[in-house]
């Protein structure tokens, strides 16, 4: 079963990145958000049942997300800011959807004040950056702080046990 998710994954995959290579020549940016969404979908359904496709399948939205950035430059910036970041929450309430529900799945005898402090700090980092983006009047300082975020919110989700042990030590 897990080999069949795979092989479907992969072929929404490639037809996305089909239609990114073709956005990407005809410069259209929105196209280009749209297979950011669509390998953002594959990743969340892939990841934990082969971890290297899926972060290769996160890695190209993120360039596809950035080169549609990149493109949009004739348009205004707050515009790219804020679809941009209407995308990454969408992706990160469905991460948040899937840990909390995978805390509720099992029960445990401990509180789950770290755990839903942890899933709260998902969207505190992406609310920080989304306000320093705001700020930025330059393309260039938008997609530092974007992807400085990005690499944040990557550590922070693939390293949580850490985070959590960290809270724990001070909520529980």
């Amino acid at each position: 079963m897990p080999t069949l998710i795979i092989w479907i994954v992969a072929g929404i995959s490639w037809v996305g990145l089909g239609y990114a290579v073709y956005s990407l020549f005809a410069k259209k940016s929105t196209g280009l958000y749209i297979s950011a969404v669509v390998h953002i979908v594959g990743f969340l359904s892939v990841f934990l049942i082969d971890t290297l496709i899926g972060v290769c399948i996160l890695g190209l939205a993120f360039l596809e997300l950035i080169t549609g950035i990149i493109l949009s430059k004739s348009r205004t910036l707050r515009k790219t800011i804020h679809i941009t970041n209407i995308i990454l929450l969408a992706g990160l309430l469905v991460v948040g959807f899937f840990a909390f529900f995978g805390l509720h799945f099992v029960g445990q005898e401990d509180p789950y004040t770290a755990e839903h402090t942890h899933i709260m700090l998902l969207y505190v980092i992406w609310g920080i950056s989304y306000y320093l983006q705001l700020r930025q009047s330059a393309m260039v300082n938008f997609i530092i702080i974007l992807v400085v975020s990005l690499i944040i919110q990557a550590l922070n989700i693939f390293y949580g046990y850490y985070v959590i042990t960290f809270l724990e030590s001070f909520l529980e």
